[in-house]
């Protein structure tokens, strides 16, 4: 971890020093120290992407174990200015360089693996540390600091990267069998007697492995979404959205709220050359161009169009948006639950 501040970065506030990280990162963290982190990335301007990558709470010991844990070996390292030193120092206008910046162990906003790190800080200081957060698991009076839930995270990504692609089964079970495993490998809680595997695999579980397949901050383990303590009081949506993990299969896109793709064995008859389609045969008239999320259909022709697949998610998750390809499926070429499709995705 590191502090540095000078004339072109802005001033530190009293309370962010190296004590202060330490406590947040490692413990034991008081209850100041919870406030003050929630409203260092909260205050206003912060919220904005492009200023909160400029806040970085998380330890860069930490961040290089994430990303050893989530990125296949080889992949480019952690993109975080670490090497900084007054020799290195860069040029104004650098991409770097930012004269309003607290100090320059920025993550950068641009980066897929960003999102882990960024999501990780938010979801320990938001969710782990409110007192309705799991509180049958955590209890309410003590709470993890964010090594323990990362050393958590990291654990349960070796987990599954380490299941076979086959047969694919319900995601919960996995979280349950990696409980039973793991038990006293964990350090974000305890496993006792009285420990509520069930809603452990519903709620914190989930929301760490939401963070590891890089979708987004998840709330489901919070008190008013266990089963054991859910009101009659929740929406449709949000009934939906705690429930999805009932059917979601791993490994798979469903996990993420993605369509499934076409029968294995439809997809090994599809074969064709892309240089049969030339760009006379598109443009000599009525033929266009349209998107398909069924791969089955990819380079076929329907109502007079050549159906072209996108890998966008189904109708019930739209939260996440579509673009075709890459855009979607882009993030996971790099990730370490890649492998377990057959075409390089979850």
């Amino acid at each position: 971890m590191g502090l540095i501040a000078d004339e072109r970065h802005t001033p530190l506030p009293t309370w962010l020093s190296a004590d202060f990280l330490y406590r947040i990162n490692y413990g034991p963290a008081t209850e100041e120290d919870a406030t003050h982190a929630c409203k260092a990335i909260t205050a206003p301007g912060v919220l904005r992407k492009s200023k909160r990558v400029e806040l970085t709470l998380l330890d860069r010991c930490l961040v290089d174990k994430l990303f050893q844990a989530i990125f296949r070996k080889g992949s480019p390292p952690p993109v975080l200015y670490i090497d900084w030193n007054e020799t290195k120092e860069p040029k104004e206008g650098t991409k770097f360089w930012s004269g309003d910046m607290t100090s320059p162990f920025d993550y950068v906003s641009h980066s897929v693996d960003t999102a882990v790190y960024r999501w990780c800080e938010e979801f320990v200081i938001h969710y782990v540390w409110r007192h309705d957060y799991s509180s049958g698991i955590f209890g309410r009076e003590t709470r993890p600091p964010m090594a323990a839930v990362v050393s958590d995270i990291i654990l349960l990504a070796q987990y599954l990267a380490a299941l076979p692609r086959y047969p694919e089964r319900p995601l919960v079970r996995c979280f349950s069998k990696f409980l039973v495993r793991h038990k006293r490998s964990l350090r974000s809680m305890s496993v006792g007697l009285d420990f509520d595997f069930n809603w452990a695999a519903r709620g914190y579980l989930w929301d760490l492995y939401n963070i590891i397949v890089l979708y987004r901050v998840t709330e489901n383990g919070l008190d008013k979404y266990n089963p054991k303590l859910r009101s009659d009081t929740l929406d449709e949506a949000q009934f939906i959205n705690v429930t999805w993990i009932e059917n979601a299969r791993f490994p798979g896109g469903d996990t993420l709220g993605m369509d499934r793709l076409a029968d294995p064995d439809h997809v090994k008859t599809i074969f064709g050359s892309l240089a049969d389609m030339r760009a006379s045969y598109i443009n000599s008239g009525p033929f266009k161009l349209a998107l398909t999320t069924n791969l089955s259909e990819h380079l076929t022709m329907k109502d007079r169009k050549i159906m072209l697949y996108c890998d966008k998610p189904s109708k019930a998750r739209q939260d996440r948006g579509h673009i075709p390809a890459a855009g979607y499926y882009g993030p996971y070429t790099r990730h370490k639950l890649g492998r377990l499709d057959p075409h390089g995705h979850l």
